[in-house]
């Protein structure tokens, strides 16, 4: 039974990177802490703002962004010009993040996006 449980226990990454974005953010690092060991974001933008893309991971990545400011939206922007096509979220549509809501993305080499999950 451990073998098993070993063989099908979460890995990746599990740092968690933490900012305050304002306005609209481009090719997004969250404060220049994202990269391979991040699988979470947490944002307290002090007003509403907008993320269009994060910088491209590694196939397969998965990151959860979630916004705790209090009274503050983030708007996650589908498919924007803003960011660079690797780095951009493939979605339907722009999706908004109110106070303690989240999104999880994997990152595809192969469609060279993020996909909302």
């Amino acid at each position: 039974m451990l073998l098993l449980a070993s063989q099908i226990a979460p890995t990746g990454p599990v740092g968690v990177a933490t900012d305050a974005p304002s306005g609209a953010n481009n090719n997004y690092t969250a404060n220049n802490e994202f990269g391979p060991l991040i699988g979470f974001i947490d944002l307290t933008p002090p007003t509403n703002c907008n993320i269009t893309g994060l910088m491209a991971g590694f196939d397969g990545q998965i990151v959860t962004i979630t916004n705790l400011a209090p009274g503050v939206t983030v708007t996650l922007n589908a498919l924007n010009g803003g960011s660079v096509l690797a780095n951009q979220f493939r979605m339907v549509a722009d999706f908004l993040l109110p106070t303690n809501n989240s999104k999880s993305f994997r990152y595809s080499a192969t469609i060279g996006k993020w996909v909302a999950l």
